[in-house]
């Protein structure tokens, strides 16, 4: 293979193993590119967005912790990690952002009711939100975080 993608997951993989699978099925000089999509909390309704969801996370592997990147800081099988941020609008209307947040592993995991509860909180947010209310159409920001580095030849 010349290139490995892992899009939302590589935060989900043994670090270490993974690595050693990725760099063992590459050819000589190729890549590994890794990306996620992180919600931009610049904005204030979406730093509350995720006070709300946060509490729910109870110790599910999460990008945004950066424990992912442990697994490159001492291996000699890739190079140095290469890295480069967009930003895009993910538009819609309240239960666009609904069914986002509802897709959260760890809030798609909850009991139903405690999971309606969270929906509830998220709805009560954006009808009461200065940047949410009464929009017919809502812009959820993020960034794309990417990630790339290359393999190292070991002879």
């Amino acid at each position: 293979m010349e290139a490995v993608v892992v899009a939302q997951a590589f935060h989900w993989f043994d670090g270490e193993r993974a690595l050693a699978e990725i760099h063992r099925i590459l050819k000589p000089n190729g890549y590994l590119g890794m990306l996620w999509n992180a919600r931009d909390e610049s904005l204030p309704w979406v730093a509350e967005l995720t006070k709300i969801i946060d509490p729910f996370e109870k110790g599910a592997p999460r990008y945004k912790t950066g424990k992912w990147k442990l697994a490159f800081s001492h291996t000699p099988l890739f190079s140095a990690l290469q890295s480069a941020q967009y930003q895009y609008l993910q538009k819609g209307d309240v239960q666009m952002v609904i069914d986002r947040i509802a897709s959260i592993s760890f809030i798609g995991a909850l009991p139903s009711s405690e999971k309606e509860s969270v929906l509830e909180q998220v709805k009560t947010l954006l009808r009461r939100s200065l940047e949410t209310k009464n929009q017919s159409e809502i812009q959820l920001p993020y960034r794309t975080d990417v990630y790339w580095c290359q393999k190292e030849d070991l002879t």
